[in-house]
């Protein structure tokens, strides 16, 4: 899954609006199931915020409920913590 981006915060540099679905994924993916996240150092490039490396990894890294499983080739493979309990 990725996150849909929304064009309107762009315009507006609202950065908390063009964090929000990344920063929510582990919410979202409690409530339809998910159970992992594949991360690829090569998503967001083309996004004039997040494809900035640095902010990428500080926001993934302040994402709770998921757990670095492991790490091929240059994708991460992320558990969701909360997706084996019903969603709320």
């Amino acid at each position: 899954m990725r996150p849909v981006r929304e064009p309107i915060p762009y315009y507006y540099e609202n950065t908390a609006a063009l964090e929000k679905p990344l920063r929510n994924i582990a919410q979202y993916a409690a409530t339809s199931w998910f159970e992992f996240l594949l991360w690829d150092k090569s998503d967001f490039l083309d996004d004039s915020y997040l494809g900035d490396p640095e902010r990428k990894e500080k926001i993934l890294a302040e994402i709770k409920d998921i757990v670095l499983e492991r790490e091929l080739c240059g994708v991460r493979i992320y558990r969701f913590t909360r997706s084996n309990s019903s969603p709320d």
